[in-house]
């Protein structure tokens, strides 16, 4: 019960922060400071210009830019097709968080600095691939970056003037609560429904009747126990293959199959439902959100496939 409570404060309070500091930048006129650099990267997937500020925020944190980016589409400054495209091309900056989060303090220590390299590189090349489809999936879905970025334009040169900056501060805060105001409720019933479902083990039962599947695949019975342990816990599945590794029960090619089959699992049976989905309904709705999961859900599908393919024919 702790852990829900502690989780339900901790994402409102990184909404509310992300979503007040955005507002606060666009308000004031200084969105175009933080997007600027990284107007070449939407501009080539044609989003607007204000668009950019999205993969800044994904640096920092997701839930943030997420909420940030739920607070552009109900202010009709990016549309569905411009919000779907900036999540996407965002995938090579919220990678490197992970990089210092996940992979610099975890993989390095349980797989050495080689395989742990190895592992990150690959890691980056499903990313990179994601940016791709983002950027061709913006160009043939996004068709109204000049009327959204006279919006901005309008906003940033327009209305800043008239506005004190102490106005324009508390208007951001105001706006920040009324989305939060929206979201504190389909938050809470989705966190009471992710506790009904731990409490009954629903995707411990999903992930053990996922991991006998994969014995037609070839993998060795010590793969299977990692994977196994990956649907449950990524970080310690990777402890456990450093450990096969070093002992000598695991090949670096087998080490980086079976973390990527076991990450794909995981991601596919356990984050999505358990975490992303819920995150992404109290933020965009049930529609918007289904439309989002679906389309992340196959592309990491999709990508992860392919660098799993990549591994076994480059990897000796």
């Amino acid at each position: 019960m702790l852990y829900y409570l502690t989780l339900y404060a901790r994402l409102m309070l990184f909404m509310f922060l992300g979503i007040s500091l955005a507002n606060a930048a666009m308000e004031l006129g200084l969105l175009k400071y933080f997007s600027k650099p990284l107007e070449p990267l939407t501009k080539a997937a044609k989003l607007p210009s204000d668009a950019a500020v999205i993969p800044a925020i994904f640096l920092f944190n997701a839930t943030a830019a997420h909420a940030t980016l739920a607070s552009l589409l109900n202010k009709k400054l990016v549309n569905e097709e411009e919000a779907i495209t900036a999540v996407l091309i965002s995938s090579a900056a919220m990678r490197t968080r992970t990089l210092f989060q996940y992979y610099l303090p975890i993989a390095v220590p349980a797989l050495g600095f080689m395989l742990a390299a190895k592992y990150i590189a690959f890691s980056f090349i499903s990313a990179l691939v994601t940016v791709m489809i983002g950027f061709l999936y913006g160009r043939l879905n996004v068709n109204r970056g000049e009327r959204v970025n006279a919006n901005f334009e309008n906003k940033s040169n327009g209305e800043v003037i008239n506005k004190s900056k102490k106005e324009a501060i508390e208007k951001s805060f105001a706006d920040a609560l009324k989305v939060l105001k929206k979201i504190s409720l389909r938050l809470g019933i989705t966190i009471i429904l992710l506790m009904i479902l731990m409490h009954f083990g629903a995707f411990e039962a999903l992930g053990e009747h996922i991991a006998p599947v994969l014995h037609p695949v070839g993998l060795s019975p010590q793969s299977i126990i990692v994977i196994s342990t990956q649907i449950a816990s990524p970080s310690a599945g990777m402890v456990m293959a450093g450990e096969m590794f070093r002992n000598g029960l695991f090949t670096s090619k087998e080490v980086l199959l079976t973390l990527f089959i076991g990450l794909l699992l995981f991601v596919s049976i356990m984050d999505f439902p358990k975490n992303i989905f819920p995150i992404f309904t109290s933020i965009y709705g049930v529609k918007f959100a289904s439309k989002l999961v679906t389309i992340e859900l196959s592309i990491f599908i999709g990508t992860t496939l392919f660098t799993i393919i990549m591994i076994y024919f480059l990897i000796s």
